[in-house]
């Protein structure tokens, strides 16, 4: 600002600046009546050594003026790149006999995840042991993995009411049909024959 905006003066309102200066607080009522209306006005500074009153004229200005928002573009170098929620999977064909057997489980728990609507982050298998089960709340979805522990599965599903998708791995329709019965609402697969079913192609009729 130029210094003569300030001679003999109580306070500096100019369309020209950014910026405000109230010198005199005794003058206060007429600075504010100035500053009505002048938006381009972001900085607002206030000559008194009595923090009581400069509290009290910083509300004020803030009832007529309301708060501001200033935003800043983000800098940042192209190495560190963009953040990302996407997962990147190697698309392959696996052999429908070990499917069938259970072989391939670790491979197709990516898929049953996507098939459950790929809710959160994608789970992983951090060894070649298969559990008796998987109970993924995160997910919104549970695998069966060995139908003799259907019971403790039931009892787990029990507990987290959020879990839409349910995956049974058996060979036997009727024992299927059997345990999904208490399941209305959420969405049932048999494994594998679904997935052998949903995937079988170059077939005849």
């Amino acid at each position: 600002m130029p210094q003569k905006l300030a001679d003999d003066s109580a306070y500096i309102v100019s369309e020209d600046y950014s910026a405000s200066i109230l010198f005199d607080i005794t003058e206060t009522d007429s600075w504010l009546d100035e500053l009505q209306d002048q938006d381009q006005i972001t900085d607002f500074y206030i000559v008194t050594d009595d923090k009581k009153k400069f509290e009290q004229i910083k509300q004020r200005v803030i009832e007529i003026l309301g708060t501001y928002t200033e935003q800043e573009p983000e800098i940042r170098s192209m190495s560190e790149g963009f953040e990302a929620n996407c997962e990147y999977f190697k698309l392959s064909f696996l052999d429908k006999t070990s499917v069938a057997l259970g072989r391939q489980f670790r491979e197709l728990l990516p898929v049953l995840w996507m098939k459950g609507g790929a809710i959160g982050k994608c789970p992983v298998l951090e060894t070649d042991d298969l559990p008796n089960m998987l109970i993924l709340p995160q997910n919104k979805m549970a695998v069966l993995v060995d139908e003799i522990y259907y019971s403790e599965f039931d009892a787990e599903l029990n507990q987290h009411p959020e879990i839409q998708t349910v995956f049974i791995v058996t060979d036997s329709e009727t024992a299927y049909r059997s345990m999904i019965r208490t399941y209305d609402g959420k969405d049932c697969y048999q494994l594998y024959r679904d997935y052998l079913d949903n995937f079988r192609i170059n077939t005849g009729r």
